[in-house]
């Protein structure tokens, strides 16, 4: 009998134990705020939650729109985030719902795989389930840490170019031109102006009095909801244009019931298909939340917990395959309206879960007289929100580096579908990063006339027996070969004969690095070297001896830090050294990385 899945499922809760007791994340962070939950905090909740529940319900039908969806999918998407969000992240301020990024992504993953508008919400139910299992099995197993290797220039990029891509799709709209969606920006701006003749001023008309509506309310009444006020002007405007016999283009009839719904059916043929979209949608979703949730973190003075966040969203997105919504994500409007209104618990959310689904069940019947311009211009004016100025400027003045992922991510998303953008990006900045904690620097120090340690500018001054090598930083396998290449030409001196290598601050040694010192130990051994380790910490003896490395070197060349004494090792191994030297008084060679800071001559 095959015990193994029972074994599996055994491994998983135990995890699943073991993170909750070890404090990681917690079941319903947002309840315990029910003990001390009074008339002054659901005031405060409650405001917030009603201009929520307003941004949400134009939100989500607009956004639906972009996804090419029928549009109370964006509503259902943001009542579901709203309620699992603010009840398994614990967070005041961050507001989970759909965004325009993942609305983006999902529009692009739509066209780029070619599914039909009746396939599209299987398709969609199994992109959700297989992106909220990833999350939540990350939070479980703490991938959410990864994050913070991915750069802010990477989230702020791609974000720059969903939103010029939301803007090129649902421009279309505004201009009432028959346009096909391509789901690239350059081939989405080519479409509209070989079509732009063909523009229709009804349309135009309504979409302009939408966006126009939208900033004004939001300059002049910042406390207004402008999203729900400027689709009833462009809702206004339709309307007075079809008394004169001007049509404009409107969307899909709705029904009342929010479970219209039949349970999702996740058919087995669509997992092969949507599983890289769905892993590029869990991806972007997490980096978004984990920018929107530190920044309000950070305003309010809490503590971010990223993995909480994490299985917030993907429980969110569980939710959301189960009812037929959309990616959920965190909504910057509305968290800057919880942030506004100093909400006072996560319960908020709930309370805008309410509303916006007793809302949306007593506007069904009239939402189908909506106008496709007015939602598209109000997708297009919540894009052009998301980027913020600030951001771009600090990245592009603070490194030519960050500068370089972030044009290129954008450049990417420009030319390119998102999802490659998303992957060129945090590949470029993967790489930036290695080549910074990977690049040894070995310099020469050694002791001057007034007997001080400073730098030897002339190495040919003198001829030393034995030289310490300090070893610092991590000697991962993106140092490897670097490491090897500057010690072999350190053993390069004929009149060296020995070389400590000092590993006190050496830290995640892996294999590749292992094999490097391996074969720095043969080419010693070649040339009649001798290698000696000291100061060498409990991770770098588990390696040395797990790998070999111990045997071949020799446990009598091998001496480990002693944190009472951190000199002792060092002592010891010049004294094994001198007896490898027969006894002879010796000429010694300090080498250090500068950036580390030189050794104390106590130490040489």
């Amino acid at each position: 009998m095959d015990y193994s899945g029972s074994r599996t499922g055994r491994g998983l809760r135990d995890r699943l134990l073991a993170t909750l007791r070890q404090g990681q994340i917690a079941w319903f962070p947002a309840l315990p705020s029910l003990r001390t939950y009074d008339r002054r905090r659901l005031n405060r909740d409650g405001a917030a939650a009603v201009l929520v529940a307003l941004l949400t319900i134009p939100q989500g039908l607009a956004f639906g729109l972009v996804a090419g969806l029928p549009p109370i999918h964006g509503v259902v998407a943001g009542i579901a985030g709203l309620l699992l969000g603010s009840l398994f992240t614990g967070a005041r301020h961050a507001s989970f719902g759909p965004s325009i990024t993942t609305t983006v992504l999902l529009a692009s993953t739509f066209v780029r795989l070619d599914i039909s508008a009746g396939e599209r919400a299987e398709a969609v139910a199994v992109l959700l389930l297989l992106s909220g299992l990833v999350l939540c099995l990350g939070a479980i197993f703490r991938f959410a840490l990864l994050s913070r290797y991915v750069s802010r220039s990477v989230t702020t990029g791609f974000i720059i170019a969903a939103g010029a891509l939301v803007a090129t799709s649902q421009l279309k709209h505004v201009l009432g031109l028959p346009v096909a969606d391509s789901g690239v920006f350059a081939t989405e701006l080519k479409l509209l102006v070989a079509n732009i003749t063909s523009t229709r001023w009804e349309s135009l008309l309504v979409g302009a009095l939408t966006a126009g509506a939208y900033l004004v309310i939001s300059l002049r009444w910042a406390r207004l909801p402008a999203a729900a006020c400027a689709l009833c002007v462009g809702t206004f405007a339709a309307w007075s244009l079809a008394l004169g016999g001007h049509t404009v283009d409107r969307i899909d009839s709705f029904t009342t019931a929010l479970a219209f719904r039949e349970p999702s059916r996740f058919e087995a043929d669509w997992f092969g298909v949507v599983a890289s979209a769905a892993l590029a949608t869990a991806l972007i979703s997490h980096l978004e939340v984990s920018l929107i949730g530190r920044s309000f973190a950070a305003r309010g003075g809490e503590r971010f917990n990223a993995g909480q966040h994490m299985l917030g969203l993907g429980l969110a997105n569980l939710g959301n395959a189960l009812v037929g919504g959309m990616p959920a994500s965190a909504s910057l409007s509305a968290s800057r309206i919880n942030w506004r209104w100093r909400v006072a618990t996560p319960l908020t959310g709930v309370l805008a879960a309410l509303y916006c689904t007793a809302g949306l069940a007593a506007l069904a019947p009239f939402l189908h007289h909506l106008p496709r311009a007015a939602l598209a211009a109000i997708a297009i004016v919540l894009a052009t929100e998301v980027a913020s100025r600030h951001y771009v400027r600090v990245i592009l003045r603070s490194s030519r580096a960050d500068a370089l992922v972030l044009i290129t991510t954008i450049g990417a998303g420009l030319l390119f579908r998102l999802d490659v953008a998303l992957y060129v990006g945090a590949g470029l900045s993967i790489v930036f990063f290695l080549r910074r904690v990977g690049v040894p620097e070995l310099s020469e120090y050694g002791f001057n006339a007034e007997g001080q340690l400073a730098a030897v500018t002339d190495t040919g001054a003198r001829t030393p027996d034995i030289s310490i090598v300090h070893v610092e930083g991590d000697l991962f396998f993106g140092a490897a070969e670097l490491f090897l290449e500057q010690a072999r030409r350190v053993c390069e001196d004929p009149n060296l004969k020995v070389i400590v290598l000092r590993m006190k601050n050496a830290h995640h040694l892996d294999a590749t690095c292992a094999l490097a010192i391996e074969e720095l130990l043969r080419f010693a051994r070649d040339h009649d070297r001798h290698i000696i380790v000291s100061g060498a910490h409990r991770g770098i003896y588990r390696v040395f001896r797990n790998s070999g490395l111990l045997e071949m070197l020799g446990r009598e060349n091998f001496f480990m830090d002693v944190p009472s004494n951190p000199t002792i090792s060092t002592r010891n191994a010049l004294k094994r050294a001198q007896r490898l030297l027969g006894g002879a008084e010796a000429n010694i060679r300090i080498y250090v990385d500068p950036a580390k800071g030189a050794a104390t001559p106590a130490e040489a």
